[in-house]
């Protein structure tokens, strides 16, 4: 069965055909708008699926299977039956919401199954045993502990919830991926096909590759140009990770130093402004904001952590006596701008548009409409038709894992729903938060950690924003500060051990037999900032750019002496190596620093200074004896 052979060109072809109509199907349905919700859903998962069928085997290891692939075959055959009756009998379902038929109900419970193998095809097991785990808790509520315990549902009625309804499978996350996102991943296919990789690294190395640890600077700088474009920490390790890694070896950086660093300017990426691995659009939509508001709010908090992560390089560059590379081999700003910048025009375009009021939907149409007009202005990045084909199916085929992640969170947040668990948990962290709202945060972080591990950035905030944000709202926190502080929490477990996802991508790059614990263990080192952040904008929304413009900058530059100072602790080098007790005056200094306040931001600043000037010697009391020669 020629078919059934993952390897086969024909399959290869199919695949091509299917994504790149995809991809043309939703910038039409973008464009003209003739869709409804349900509707427009319902096909935008049908191709998710299908593609992910053809695409990914059920096991790697029996590929050839005859008996596997003819499963792969059905499966395929009832995505696309499944698709057509959701289609045809939208209306008539609804109708029957409330007594489902007992088509309903088996079309329904396929559909589940296909959408939690699909999603262990294309992100793995995490999120389908949460899945699983919600449904079984819905199912036998009643034998659960009293503290969650439920009257229990029949599986008709969880059939019928994800299935029937937009308050499962069919959820608003699974909308704002269909359309919105994919709109996006169009776009990167775009900028991948027309080289923007490496025009942006030659960029970012032309403005830092001569100075104090210049690659590993560019490197920071490219990942979090590409990774605000990628919804995947990992993808975007092996995206810009495979030019950045090799460079910062070349000069002489310890291999794990190199994988660590990438994994953690990539993983900042996805809470890079403009669209923050497309979270920034789920965000909008679950809370009901405009879009550019999430943009505003993190633009203070991203900044910080890659300005923090900027320090740690620099400071472990001179502990490490790693210069830049010589100015003759690395290319001059003008000639990298003139022959890239040009790809930064539909990124300006996107946060013009978005600044101006519009929809996500209209940016992410005028970024496509964009960028295959300004490739086509200049001979290097102009792309030939079979470019363009590949880069529409690069778009469709790169969407596969946010869609498949947000159907199979939509299981997971209409059981959450329908038994009343985010209101248990909200009560459970409202009773911490009356001992401490600081005990109630840390808690909130530990199960955002958790949760997310292992998880896609749209996916885990999806989950921890459903369980955690209810509760710090309870406690008085604003709606927007809870959401982005559990989004923080749930992209920073990519270099969270022991599931760190961005590690364990960029460890294969890195080589020298590298660990993916150990380089995840240093990411994790230096992203600390990351874990601090979000404590301060809670309690201070000036980080969110929320009050007097005077205070805001106030807090700006406060916040950046901090994280200066939290480098300094997490290197344990300025002019010279900190002795142990330094460094822990240093990470004292800058907690201090961060934390809100004038009057303990100045105690901190002092303390900073004093540490400052005692690795120059400038402080007599302080200075060591010199021993005579």
């Amino acid at each position: 069965m020629v078919l059934l052979n993952q390897n086969n060109q024909v399959i290869k072809r199919i695949v091509t055909l299917v994504a790149v109509s995809m991809s043309l199907f939703f910038l039409y349905a973008s464009f003209l708008g003739v869709f409804e919700g349900y509707v427009h859903r319902t096909i935008f998962l049908s191709f998710s699926l299908f593609l992910t069928f053809l695409i990914n085997p059920i096991s790697k290891r029996h590929e050839k299977s005859f008996v596997l692939n003819l499963l792969n075959l059905i499966m395929i055959i009832l995505t696309v039956l499944i698709g057509i009756y959701s289609v045809m009998e939208h209306y008539n379902m609804l109708l029957r919401v409330g007594n489902p038929s007992n088509i309903d109900l088996f079309f329904g419970g396929i559909l589940i199954i296909l959408v939690l193998e699909a999603t262990r095809r294309s992100i793995g097991y995490p999120l389908v045993i949460l899945a699983i785990i919600f449904i079984i808790y819905a199912y036998f509520g009643i034998y659960f502990p009293r503290m969650i315990a439920h009257g229990g549902y029949e599986l008709a009625e969880i059939i019928e919830i994800n299935f029937m309804t937009t308050s499962g499978i069919f959820s608003i996350m699974l909308g704002v991926t269909a359309e919105f996102i994919i709109l996006f991943t169009i776009f990167g296919g775009f900028l991948t096909e027309a080289g923007a990789v490496d025009y942006y690294s030659e960029i970012a190395l032309s403005l830092t590759g001569h100075k104090t640890g210049g690659p590993a600077k560019a490197a920071v700088l490219a990942s979090a140009l590409m990774g605000t474009l990628s919804g995947s920490s990992a993808a975007n390790v092996v995206t810009t990770g495979s030019f950045t890694i090799p460079l910062m070896k070349r000069i002489g950086y310890p291999a794990r130093f190199a994988g660590a660093v990438e994994a953690c300017a990539s993983t900042g990426g996805q809470f890079m402004p403009p669209i923050m691995g497309a979270a920034a659009f789920v965000i909008a939509a679950t809370i009901g904001i405009p879009y550019f508001a999430v943009v505003k709010a993190t633009i203070i908090p991203a900044s910080l952590y890659f300005l923090s992560v900027g320090f740690t390089v620099h400071l472990m560059s001179k502990k490490l006596n790693f210069g830049g590379l010589p100015k003759e081999e690395l290319p001059t700003f003008g000639k990298a701008f003139k022959e890239g910048g040009i790809l930064l025009i539909p990124i300006l375009v996107i946060v013009g548009i978005l600044a101006m009021g519009y929809s996500p939907s209209l940016a992410g149409f005028s970024a496509v409409v964009t960028i295959v007009i300004v490739v086509m202005l200049k001979k290097k990045t102009r792309l030939s038709p079979q470019k363009i084909l590949k880069a529409l199916e690069r778009g469709g085929v790169s969407v596969l894992g946010v869609a498949n992640a947000c159907a199979c969170a939509g299981i997971v947040v209409s059981s959450i729903a329908m038994t009343g668990l985010g209101m248990r948990i909200s009560s459970i962290v409202a009773y911490v938060g009356q001992a401490s709202i600081y005990i109630a945060l840390i808690y909130t972080m530990i199960a955002s950690l958790i949760l997310g591990m292992g998880m896609p950035t749209v996916a885990a905030y999806i989950v921890v924003a459903t369980l955690g944000t209810p509760a710090l709202v309870n406690l008085g926190i604003p709606v927007l500060a809870a959401h982005i502080f559990v989004f923080f929490y749930a992209i920073i477990c990519n270099v969270t051990p022991p599931v760190a996802l961005a590690a364990y991508a960029a460890a294969p790059i890195a080589g020298e037999d590298t660990n993916a614990f150990e380089i995840g263990l240093s990411a994790f080192i230096y992203a600390i900032s990351a874990f601090i952040i979000p404590f301060v904008f809670v309690f201070n929304q000036t980080l969110l750019m929320e009050g007097n413009i005077s205070l805001i900058l106030l807090r700006i530059i406060i916040c950046i002496i901090g994280m200066f100072a939290l480098s300094l602790a997490t290197t344990g080098y300025y002019y010279r190596q900190l002795s142990i007790i330094e460094r822990v005056l240093v990470f004292c200094a800058a907690i201090i620093l961060i934390h809100p306040g004038l009057s303990s931001s100045l105690v901190g600043f002092l303390l900073l200074v004093t540490i400052l000037l005692r690795q120059r010697e400038y402080i007599p009391y302080f200075r060591k004896e010199k021993k005579p020669i």
